[in-house]
């Protein structure tokens, strides 16, 4: 867990291709677009919800590396500010009553 701005903190969870024991799930979301990897970072916002900006990664480029995660878990505030942003101008609280 890294910590960023006023006692928020960021999440980091992985998931491999060969983490995922659902065969029809692996199979739709993981083998057929070609993903070996996905990484999600986490953060608990101010409203009480959890918000997730998740990166994948194709066969062909491997798995995240350590540069990779280092890199994602910097610019997590960076991402998380943003998408804040652009989900308090454009969710309909009644719809979505976490923004």
């Amino acid at each position: 867990m890294s910590k960023w701005g006023a006692g928020e903190s960021t999440i980091v969870q992985r998931q491999s291709i060969d983490d995922i024991a659902h065969t029809e799930y692996r199979r739709i979301c993981y083998e057929q677009p070609q993903i070996c990897e996905r990484v999600a970072l986490l953060t608990r916002c101010e409203s009480n919800c959890w918000l997730s900006v998740n990166f994948y990664r194709g066969r062909e480029h491997g798995h995240f590396s350590e540069q990779d995660m280092n890199y994602l878990e910097t610019i997590a505030p960076c991402w998380f500010k943003q998408c804040a942003c652009t989900a308090t101008l454009t969710c309909r609280p009644t719809r979505y009553p976490c923004c």
